[in-house]
């Protein structure tokens, strides 16, 4: 045996490179010696153990020097800030659009001394997810390769509650319930909420403090000081015709300055010049009917500089309000100087506001301009939106956020274009429609999913007929989608009747005719009609192998959906080969962490249950779920199956508690990800209670795990 001390005359090892790949957690020990370059890609480390950089702070902009008439509250604001407890955990500003309720939240937090301070535009879930994740990247700023926004969120959301000296703001909620996870989630605060709506917020540890619209005197006071104008009757007269709303006095000192008026020159323009004001009993409320009257002085004084700015204004609340990408506008790689020339000029009018990314618009300037648009600008969004679809491949983890942040634009659009008349537009519509309905159904936002897809087949079957290709393709994963909440009879229906069109249009062998013939298959597996299903996947497989061979990803699917058949009708050895053969062709053609290839491990693990393998089932389903948290992130809608199917697992063979604990955690997951009707939310909440039942008697007979999922 050599002397490990000697030297010897042995050449040294070639070099090799080293890769290590994944996260290590715990001591390392080098066993041997590794030569060459190391590169180690690793995930995000333990929330708790990172540490933020003193005066870390993301706020939109910089507050206005003076803050008129608010002394008062923002002391009182500050001193709840700092004196927050176990009880109290902020304090939610509500009040009025237009208030002022953001430029006081942005005072208090450039006068925190907090060591971080975050802003998140809480407007609605996907706005929350991005800000928050947008923490996660500041503070880890070297972890570029997150599975999903909200796996940074939910970094971010740990590392608040394991840390000190911050100070979050969430401003614009629209509802207490949509921030209450959120909250109880940091355990502690200070957190400073802003809102419109005058709720209960104390329930959710928040002290309410209401903003109303600003003492006359100090309106009149405002309005003086901002114009230099000396004329306090008039700036009375003007404050009670504006009716006091902070952002209309700014507004009208503005355009004051800019054009050389005086207050009753522009008390009288305010008379004479009024928009249409819109007729919903939301607009009845003064300040609201004056502050729409503002807004139409604003995109007059706007459009006599530069009318192209209000045209882009038009196209621009054609979109949701809350954030509308940069990216949609541009028709070309470089954003034109005209674009940046048109954005600034509504800027600087307080029309928009603007980052290097988004444009954003006051909800009662978005709702006063959206009644009053003609044809062309809902035609421009509905082609720039259809321009921003992102590429085919829904697999592709790196768009989902992008496809996520379209649901509320395709939503907002959709009204202006109802009715409209114009075959292009409605044409685009429904393709955003169908596209973003498709990534709903693959992430199982099923609802939402059969919105759009029920949108995109009435357009489509309006304006190209209810047999053209694209109504059938919408109408196919329509069915796909209906089927998914559970209404198998319509999903039948509808899967049967594009068959039939298919099969005259196109032919019993055609690739699209195989499709809808599976998805059709599918649905009578659902059914229970298994011996149909199963005569119907053979002949779909036999199709495919002749046509494309025997290693074409639909091939591969046939096989897939027939193993999903064979285990429902209790064929167990037979489900088991085929998921494996089907497993080792996707791994050989689309690697092991493709999204396809964890579903087949999924699979295995279901029929491993099924068959009363509970042993064999945990162990495969155990290593399903930690692929899918790695490649796919904690909360992607295939994770939390196996999660959920896991626990199922863990129940039938004994292990009681580990399947509540992993039970009531997946539900929570579910309710806060897909809502609490969702199906996949409702089966966890039935797996929980036969969990909890068994703690008092014998396991439940039906205590099955979710079904696998076959193709959509």
């Amino acid at each position: 045996m050599d002397d490990p001390g000697k030297a010897t005359d042995q050449p040294p090892p070639a070099e090799v490179r080293n890769v290590l790949r994944g996260s290590v957690t715990g001591p390392v020990v080098q066993a041997g010696t590794i030569h060459g370059d190391v590169s180690i890609r690793s995930g995000p480390p333990a929330a708790s153990q990172a540490e933020a950089p003193a005066g870390l702070s993301r706020l939109p902009r910089r507050p206005i020097d003076v803050l008129w008439g608010r002394d008062q509250v923002l002391a009182g604001i500050s001193r709840l800030l700092d004196t927050v407890d176990g009880t109290t955990l902020g304090a939610a500003v509500v009040g009025l659009a237009g208030t002022g309720k953001t430029e006081l939240a942005l005072h208090a937090a450039h006068r925190s001394a907090r060591r971080t301070i975050w802003w998140v535009s809480a407007e609605n879930p996907e706005a929350v997810l991005r800000d928050l994740a947008s923490l996660a990247y500041r503070l880890i700023p070297e972890i570029r390769d997150w599975n999903s926004l909200t796996a940074a969120a939910d970094w971010a959301v740990e590392w608040l509650r394991s840390h000190d000296d911050w100070l979050l703001v969430l401003d614009n909620v629209e509802d207490r319930e949509s921030v209450a996870e959120l909250v109880a989630r940091c355990g502690k605060g200070p957190i400073l909420v802003t809102s419109r709506w005058d709720l209960n917020w104390d329930r959710i540890g928040l002290v309410k403090i209401p903003l109303p619209v600003l003492a006359r005197p100090d309106s009149v006071r405002f309005l003086l000081a901002e114009t230099r104008v000396d004329d306090a009757d008039a700036a009375e007269r003007l404050a009670q015709r504006i009716g006091d709303l902070p952002l209309m006095l700014d507004q009208a000192c503005a355009h004051i300055r800019e054009q050389d008026l005086t207050f009753d020159e522009y008390t009288d323009l305010l008379n004479a010049q009024p928009r249409k004001l819109l007729a919903s009993a939301a607009w009845s409320d003064i300040h609201r009917s004056s502050a729409a009257r503002t807004f139409g002085l604003s995109l007059d004084a706007v459009a006599s500089k530069r009318p192209s700015a209000v045209d882009l204004l038009g196209v621009v609340c054609c979109f949701a309000p809350d954030s509308v990408p940069r990216r949609f506008l541009r028709t070309q790689a470089q954003e034109p100087i005209e674009l940046r020339e048109d954005i600034g000029i509504l800027r600087a009018y307080s029309l928009i506001t603007a980052t290097r990314d988004e444009l954003g618009v006051h909800r009662l300037l978005w709702e006063y301009v959206r009644a009053s648009l003609t044809v062309e600008p809902r035609v421009t969004a509905a082609a720039l939106l259809r321009r921003a679809l992102p590429g085919p491949d829904l697999a592709d983890v790196t768009n989902w956020a992008r496809w996520a942040e379209l649901v509320d634009h395709v939503d907002a659009l959709d009204p202006l274009i109802t009715g409209a008349g114009v075959r292009q537009a409605s044409l685009d519509l429904a393709d955003c429609a169908h596209r973003v309905g498709e990534f709903l159904l693959s992430q199982g936002w099923l609802k939402g999913s059969r919105r759009l897809l029920s949108r995109a087949v009435g357009e489509r079957t309006q304006w190209l007929g209810p047999d053209a290709p694209d109504t059938l393709a919408a109408r196919h994963r329509l069915g796909e989608a209906v089927r998914g909440t559970g209404n198998l009879d319509e999903a039948l229906a509808i899967h049967s009747a594009v068959l039939r069109t298919r099969e005259q249009t196109l032919g019993s062998d055609h690739q699209q005719t195989l499709r809808t013939r599976e998805a059709q298959a599918i649905t009578k597996n659902a059914m229970g009609r298994l011996d149909e299903a199963i005569e119907e996947h053979k002949a779909i497989h036999r199709a495919r192998v002749a046509a494309l061979g025997e290693d074409h990803p639909d091939t591969i699917w046939s096989l897939h959906n027939l193993a999903i058949t064979y285990k429902n009708n209790n064929q167990f050895e037979s489900a088991i080969a085929l998921h494996e053969l089907v497993r080792a062709k996707r791994t050989a053609i689309f690697g092991a962490d493709h999204p396809d290839t964890l579903r087949s491990l999924h699979n295995i693990a279901n029929t491993y249950h099924h068959a009363g393998r509970y042993a064999d089932a945990i162990t495969a389903q155990e290593r399903s779920v930690t692929e899918r948290i790695h490649h796919l992130g904690p909360h992607h809608r295939d994770t939390l199956r196996s999660q959920s199917n896991l626990a199922d697992h863990y129940l039938a063979a004994g292990r009681i508690e580990d399947a509540i604990g992993l039970h009531r955690s997946t539900l929570r997951q579910r309710e806060t990800v897909l809502g609490a009707d969702e199906p996949d939310t409702v089966w966890s909440r039935g797996q929980l209670d036969k969990a909890l039942a068994a703690r008092n008697g014998p396991v439940p007979t039906d205590a099955s795990p979710m079904p696998s999922q076959p193709e959509q």
